[in-house]
Parts: structure tokens; C-alpha cells; sequence
């Protein structure tokens, strides 16, 4: 039976204490000597080579912080936790020797997939599982910090057309509820998409866009994201389906993405954790 929801919530609005994070050495002095530990929990959006992890981690840490990016392609908020990747966070937050340990979870892409076996349901299933999330991570010592889902850049007649923002405000809402600081990647990205536009959001694809992709991008509009070989011959998706042969799926990044995306998530992480200012660049 599924623990109710406001179960969750409850334990997520537990205020983080010295007791709570085992973590934590109580002198002030030890603390500035200490490392810190930044523990990013997503899919593919926060994975190396596909999302912003790697970057993040790369570029925009001090030396005194342990970045350990844990994002997994194809994962949503159900599977992270049942292939183990969650529990495997979570003994990296019961580690001891730092200062503090951060946990930044940024999921819900996958969690659309129409998969029951991956997705889940927007309104119950998805902010519980949110919510498990940050009363677990405060319960292992850590300071849990969500982040709302990257946009996806898809246009319509010249605007963004962001389909991943309803699950995005369902991690505001969550978050809210919990008390915990949040950095909303979801508007940030949706602004400098639009800024950059149909074409220049095409830019940061992974594979390089087809010419059909990139004439439909001048018009204003994007074409609907590619469809995988790996996807089988269906109803609605037949195998001589035109997005197989398309390139462009408007989520992923390339490193040129990558570069721009951690860094709104490095400005948003200081201005939501200022205890992070001098240990994130």
C-alpha cells in the first residue's frame, strides 16, 4: 500500500537542525576547513554528455567541493529510486567529513513517459515522490535543493512552447510545502531559450539538426522531437514514421548547451543557498 502523501510532506517540513545533519561539525572555524559535498540526483538533463551534471561539476565549483553528478538517462522520480541510483545517493549523503552536503534532485521528463512502468501521475504519484525524496535526504543529514525540470525548446509561430512546465509547477508546489530552497531551472532555461529563439535554440541540440529541422525552425515552429530506432514499428508510430529519420528531440544538450544551462543553475544555486557563494563560481 502507498504511504499517503501527506505522510511525506510532513516528514520533508522537519526543520533541517544540527541533530539532523550528522554531517555537520559544530565549530564554526572547522567548517570554513571543511570541504563540501554537491550531490546531483536526475535523468538524462542532469546526466554528463547529455545534461548539465558534467558541466556544473566541471566548471563552476571550487576545489574545496566534492560535485558527484548521479543523474541517469531514461530515469523518472519511480525508477530512479527502484534501479538504486537513489540508494546509492543516499549513502554518499551518509558520508562524513564535510561541511554540509547538498542534494540537488531535478526530475520529471520521464516521469510523462506513458509507460506505466516509468512514468507517473502528475497530480499523486509524482509530488509524492518528490517529497519521499527531500524528507530521505534531510533524514541521511543532507540539505536537499530541487530544481525544476530543464524546459524543453520546442516553438510554436516563435514561442517557447515548454511542455515540461505543469510538472515543473508541481515541483514548485512541492517544494514550497517543504520549505526547501529551490532553483528554478525551468523559468531560467524557458527565458534564455526564448531569447535565443526557434534557430538559435537548435544550436543546442546533441545531433545535428536535419534540413527539414532547420527550415521548419526559421519559420518559427519546430517539428515534433526525433523518434528513436530503438522505438518498434506501432499504431501510432509506424516504422517508415517520418521523426526517425529527424535529429533534434529539444531537451538534450550538447556541450555549447551544457555550458550555458549549468551556469544558470551555478547563479540560481547561490541565490537560492547563499551559503554556497564563494564555493560556487
Amino acid at each position: 500500500m502507498r504511504t499517503p502523501l501527506f505522510s511525506f510532506f510532513s516528514a520533508a517540513l522537519v526543520p533541517l537542525t544540527a541533530a539532523t545533519c550528522a554531517n555537520a561539525p559544530q565549530n564554526k572555524q572547522a567548517l570554513e576547513n571543511l570541504p563540501v559535498k554537491i550531490i546531483l540526483v536526475g535523468d538524462s538533463t542532469t546526466a554528463q554528455a547529455t545534461g548539465w551534471g558534467g558541466a556544473f561539476c566541471d566548471l563552476h565549483v571550487s576545489p574545496m567541493v566534492a560535485c558527484l553528478p548521479l543523474g541517469r538517462g531514461g530515469r523518472s522520480s519511480k525508477t530512479y529510486r527502484e534501479e538504486g541510483s537513489w540508494q546509492l545517493a543516499l549513502n554518499e549523503m551518509r558520508t562524513p567529513g564535510y561541511a554540509a552536503t547538498y542534494v540537488l534532485i531535478e526530475l520529471g521528463h520521464n516521469d510523462k513517459n506513458s509507460d506505466p512502468t516509468i512514468g507517473t501521475d502528475i497530480k499523486t504519484v509524482f509530488p509524492e515522490n518528490i517529497a519521499r525524496f527531500i524528507a530521505e535526504g534531510r533524514a541521511a543529514g543532507a540539505i536537499p535543493v530541487i530544481i525544476t525540470p530543464l524546459a524543453s525548446r520546442h516553438f510554436r509561430a516563435g514561442k517557447l512552447d515548454d511542455t515540461i512546465a505543469p510538472w515543473a509547477a508541481q515541483v514548485r508546489a512541492v517544494a514550497s510545502k517543504a520549505g526547501v530552497p529551490v532553483v528554478d531551472l525551468n523559468r531560467s532555461s524557458e527565458a534564455f531559450y526564448q531569447k535565443l529563439g526557434a534557430v538559435g535554440a537548435l544550436s543546442l541540440e546533441v545531433h545535428s539538426p536535419s534540413a527539414a529541422e532547420q527550415l521548419a525552425a526559421a519559420s518559427g515552429s519546430t517539428l515534433d522531437g526525433r523518434i528513436s530506432d530503438s522505438v518498434p514499428a506501432s499504431e501510432s508510430v509506424r516504422a517508415n514514421d517520418p521523426r526517425r529519420s529527424y535529429q533534434a528531440d529539444y531537451i538534450h544538450l550538447n556541450p555549447r548547451g551544457a555550458g550555458a544551462i549549468s551556469g544558470l543553475v551555478a547563479d540560481g544555486l547561490v541565490q537560492a543557498v547563499p551559503e554556497l557563494r564563494g564555493r560556487i563560481r
